[in-house]
Formats: structure tokens, C-alpha cells, sequence
């Protein structure tokens, strides 16, 4: 029969599984036992208790994790995954390696934050939200397999993390970032047009190829991305690079007449490839490095024209959707261009971009009341 009861100085919650097969969890206090004892029956009442698996420790599980979710997950995620593991949770100094997953409890987990602070006080905040994120996944998993009743991670503080302020190029400034680019090199050139003007990420035009692109109907469409060195690699292989980062990504862009043109000529400088061939690649056809395109040009083009360190590529898509919105372009329209999965994104991000309208909208109702003829 199942019972709390004291032996020596620790509390015991006693019980038998669904086999018969006695359990006994230690505890500090009662109060902890009973509560330990009513989520083991709840749990061996709904088929969910796993009692060898409790036994499988942290580091074993999360490496079983890593494997179980890499195939569903863009290569640049499960490195981030990976590395939140492999050089941080699972440290041999402060980790949590070697705990049992069914004993990682909120203790443990503000413990290792805290160490992991301690131990590596350069950390950003974001860097260390990530790691959280990552633990917070595994233990997740746990609870999904039976291994664990709660997910202490959830009720874990994250650190503020201070949101980067958008400066868009100017027009002027656009202007003279283009003539910088093209006396560097052509190509180049427009690569960085096309994020200008489309707002698309490197990694998606360096996948597009010209099947993907309608010039009369002015559009084109995004299948994949080029980011990572293994979407590369299986490009080789298997002609094709893999997934967006999300399902919104895979979308139809509309191009503006500029955008149209700079592809127009682009076709034409590359002796008009076959319909299979990339836009962007090297002299062999194959997949530019995104990485190259940014020490070897993006680098030195900032430079030049003496824009912040910190400007990259992906400040052309903060140009581009911050500049749609302040002239008026429906929040939904920017949000099917950016392939962000909601609105709501869409505006947590360039809210402030959106011109204040608010007498012209009050207006409105006089306009759509009043009587006809009058």
C-alpha cells in the first residue's frame, strides 16, 4: 500500500508500480513526499510512469534528444541545440550531465544558470536564454516520455534581453551603398540589390534558381535556403538544399520593377543559364558560401562606405520592411514578403515603422455615415 513515512531524517514516499514492483523516493520534508507520492500514482494510474527511465541520466538523454529531433530541425537550430549541450548543460564543471533527469528540479536548474554566469560571465543574455530554451526543450521531452511529472524550466526567469534599434538605410545612403557595390563586383552587386528591394534573407537568394523566377509575371518563388554548410553539401548530392527556417518561409515574393530589372540584367550578364542553374554561383555553378560573401565583400563594402560594425546583411531586410511600412504597405503584405509566420511578428518587430494615421482614421466614420447627397 502506498505511504509517506519517515526513515532516519528523510521522508519517503513507498510505493508499487502497475507490476507490482516496489518504489521508494527520498525527500527532505513531508510536505514534498506526499506531493512526490500523489504525481507517482496519478502517473502509474494513466500508464505514464517509467521507472527504469528514471534511472537514464542527463547527459545520455539529451544527446538521445539531439538525435531523436535533428532531422525535424534546420541545420543552424540543431547547432545551436548542440552547442547549448555539448558546451554548456553538459559541462563537466557545473553541467548537469551527470544528475538524473527525474532529480533535475527548480533548484538545479537556477543552480546551473547561475554557474553558468559565474563561469562564463561573457555570455550575453541571448546566449544564455538559448541555453535555457535548450533545457527547457529536453525536459519537456522528458515529461512527454514519462520520465518526469513537470518541467522546471518554466517557472526559470529569463534574462532581459535588450532589443537591437532598427536604423534603416536612408535613400541616400542606399544610393551610394549600390555604387560602392558594383565598382566592387557585379554579382556581388546584385545580391545585395536583391535583399534591398525584396527583403529576402542571404541564405534565400543564394538557393533561388532561374526556374524559381517569373520576370513577366514579376515574382518569384522560395523553395529552400543555402546557410549552412550541409544544405550546401546536399545540394551536390542530391540537387536540392533542404528546408527554409519555416514552413512561412517557403513562399511567392512579389518583385517591384527595380527588383525585376536587377535580375533582367543579372540573367543577361551570366549568358541566360538554363532554367535549373542557380542565380548566384561560382565560375563551377555551384552554391556560393555565404560565409565568403561576407568576409570577402559584405565586409568591405560596409567599410567603404563607413556603416556600423554591426551592420549586416540582414539590416537590408530591416531596410526594406521599415521603409514598406512607413509608406503606407499593409503590415499583411510585408508579413507574406519577410515570411514571418504571423502578423503579430511582423509588428512586434517594426511597430514603430507604421505612420501614425490616427486623425485621418477617426475621420473616417463622418465620411461613412453621412448621407448620400448631402
Amino acid at each position: 500500500m502506498a505511504c509517506v513515512r519517515k526513515i532516519g531524517k528523510r521522508w519517503v514516499a513507498d510505493y508499487c508500480d502497475a507490476q507490482g514492483k516496489r518504489h521508494r523516493e527520498f525527500c527532505r520534508i513531508k510536505r514534498e513526499a506526499e506531493d512526490l507520492l500523489a504525481k507517482r500514482l496519478e502517473e502509474i494510474g494513466q500508464g505514464r510512469f517509467n521507472a527504469d527511465g528514471r534511472k537514464i541520466t542527463f547527459a545520455t538523454f539529451a544527446q538521445g534528444w539531439l538525435e531523436a529531433k535533428s532531422a525535424s530541425w534546420a541545420p543552424n537550430t540543431l547547432d545551436i541545440h548542440r552547442n547549448s549541450v555539448h558546451r554548456y548543460l553538459c559541462h563537466a564543471d557545473f553541467g548537469l550531465g551527470r544528475y538524473r533527469v527525474a532529480n533535475i528540479d527548480l533548484r538545479a536548474v537556477e543552480g546551473f544558470k547561475a554557474a553558468l554566469m559565474e563561469h562564463s560571465p561573457h555570455l550575453s543574455h541571448r546566449t544564455v536564454n538559448l541555453v535555457l530554451t535548450s533545457l527547457g526543450a529536453i525536459m519537456k521531452h522528458a515529461v512527454r516520455h514519462g520520465l518526469r511529472s513537470t518541467n522546471p524550466v518554466e517557472f526559470v526567469d529569463r534574462l532581459p534581453q535588450k532589443r537591437k534599434e532598427i536604423t534603416p538605410l536612408t535613400p541616400v545612403q542606399v544610393e551610394a551603398l549600390m555604387a560602392n557595390a558594383k565598382a566592387l563586383d557585379e554579382q556581388q552587386a546584385a545580391i545585395v540589390q536583391l535583399g534591398l528591394y525584396t527583403g529576402m534573407r542571404l541564405g534565400e537568394i543564394l538557393a533561388l534558381r532561374w526556374r524559381d523566377v517569373d520576370l513577366p509575371g514579376m515574382h518569384l518563388s522560395i523553395h529552400g535556403t543555402n546557410s549552412h554548410k550541409s544544405q550546401r553539401a546536399r545540394f551536390q548530392d542530391a540537387g536540392s538544399f533542404g528546408n527554409t527556417k519555416t514552413d512561412q518561409s517557403l513562399r511567392r515574393i512579389k518583385l517591384s520593377a527595380t527588383g525585376a530589372q536587377v535580375l533582367r540584367e543579372h540573367r543577361m550578364l551570366t549568358g541566360n543559364p538554363a532554367p535549373t542553374a542557380l542565380v548566384f554561383a561560382n565560375s563551377k555553378g555551384l552554391p556560393l558560401d555565404p560565409s565568403n560573401f561576407r568576409d570577402r565583400f559584405w565586409n568591405s563594402l560596409v567599410k567603404a562606405e563607413g556603416l556600423p560594425k554591426g551592420f549586416t546583411f540582414h539590416s537590408l531586410r530591416h531596410t526594406y520592411a521599415s521603409h514598406m511600412l512607413s509608406c503606407g504597405a499593409p503590415v499583411e503584405f510585408v508579413q507574406r514578403q519577410l515570411g514571418h509566420s504571423s502578423y503579430q511578428t511582423t509588428l512586434s518587430v517594426y511597430r514603430h515603422w507604421i505612420p501614425d494615421r490616427d486623425d485621418l482614421h477617426a475621420d473616417i466614420i463622418e465620411a461613412a455615415l453621412a448621407s448620400s447627397g448631402q
